[in-house]
């Protein structure tokens, strides 16, 4: 049943006289102000959508849900939904999006029974201030997407139990204003891509550094950000005892155009002597030694005092980047062995800003990028 688009539609029908109904489409009802509980009768529904009801305050399944056949459920939009179904009954959920529900403040506790569920985004749902704790019993969860949510300061990722959030991939807590990282984090070990870029935190938890499968980090635009001490481990990889990175890739969609490394820029806090060079080269070793961990490329950018690039005491010298172009947007590179060919080249490069202090322009090397393309 597709009603997408029906401006003047209030309340949906009952449903006790269409149990065979399998899809339900009411994308951009932005007059819908009811769902009649009997939508918990369609045993064989598998897709709901009310993306973009943005007068939809209640959705109810019903005191006696019976959707267990539901895969797919959209709500992102809502933008007065205040709170979530009770999610009892649809224990074969899949696919759960809520963006922008900037009305909605907390979410039903049974979220967690979701065993199933493999995609869950609350993006921009700038009232949520917590999520339960039982979410992390979600066992087949792979992303969990929690960008612009401004509130929220509860969020239990603690693994006690091996199957709790066994499968999460893809974590996303950019522009949440945490003031700390939750150290949880470090207990996620199937994890292999975070975003905490503008953020508040000072300082990144010591269990990061034992992630043995994390091949993206995102820390940009964290204003506060002081220290950065994240030197992901090598040997892990290089014996193989707990790597099993690369599964991003084989199942998200659109995932061939998202690339790898480490991102630490517009962080004014940190100072550029504080990170050592030795960082990148182990996260630059990691991935080329793991290429099922990225796809075309990937970056490694820091701050650095570009003075001591090549110093000893920088603790890791670029001698091995044997080539030096000049200024120019085409590099043509003419010398390379059949290694190269096979793999690929990395480039190092240096970022130059211009900083307007009192009206005055001062140049500060700001950046540096380590990249394979």
């Amino acid at each position: 049943m597709d009603l997408s688009n029906s401006k003047y539609l209030i309340e949906t029908p009952e449903f006790f006289w269409t149990p065979k109904i399998k899809r339900l489409d009411f994308t951009g009802c932005t007059n819908l102000i009811q769902v009649h509980s009997s939508i918990g009768y369609l045993t064989e529904l598998v897709f709901v959508s009310f993306q973009n009801c943005s007068s939809l305050v209640d959705l109810d399944f019903g005191s006696v849900s019976r959707l267990s056949s539901l895969r797919v459920l959209h709500l992102s939009g809502c933008t007065k939904l205040e709170k979530t179904p009770s999610f009892t009954g649809t224990s074969n959920l899949e696919y759960l999006d809520m963006d922008e529900c900037t009305t909605l403040s907390k979410v039903h506790e049974p979220i967690g029974d979701l065993t199933n569920l493999k995609f869950l985004s609350l993006r921009n749902c700038t009232n949520l201030v917590e999520m339960p704790n039982r979410i992390k019993r979600m066992a087949s969860v792979v992303t969990l997407d929690f960008c612009g949510c401004l509130s929220l300061s509860i969020l239990p990722l603690k693994c006690t139990r091996t199957d709790h959030m066994r499968s999460l991939i893809f974590l996303d807590l950019s522009f949440c204003n945490l003031h700390e990282v939750p150290d949880t984090i470090g207990t996620l070990k199937t994890l292999e891509r975070l975003n905490l870029q503008g953020n508040k935190f000072r300082s990144l938890p010591d269990v990061f550094n034992i992630l043995p499968n994390i091949a993206y980090v995102n820390l940009s635009h964290c204003h506060e950000l002081e220290t950065v001490e994240f030197q992901p481990l090598i040997s892990a990889f290089s014996e193989g005892r707990y790597f099993n990175g690369g599964t991003y890739f084989d199942i998200a969609a659109g995932s061939r155009d998202h690339r790898s490394g480490l991102y630490i820029f517009d962080c004014p806090k940190i100072m550029k002597m504080s990170i050592n060079l030795t960082m990148g080269y182990r996260w630059f070793r990691r991935l080329h030694e793991n290429p099922q961990n990225f796809r075309g490329g990937f970056d490694i950018v820091i701050p650095w005092d570009w003075k001591n690039i090549d110093h000893p005491s920088s603790g890791c010298t670029l001698k091995w980047f044997n080539h030096q172009f000049d200024d120019g947007s085409i590099i043509r590179i003419v010398d390379f062995d059949e290694f190269y060919k096979n793999f690929g080249f990395a480039f190092y490069v240096s970022f130059e800003e211009e900083i307007e202090n009192s009206g005055a322009k001062s140049k500060e090397i700001d950046l540096s990028n380590l990249g394979l393309e």
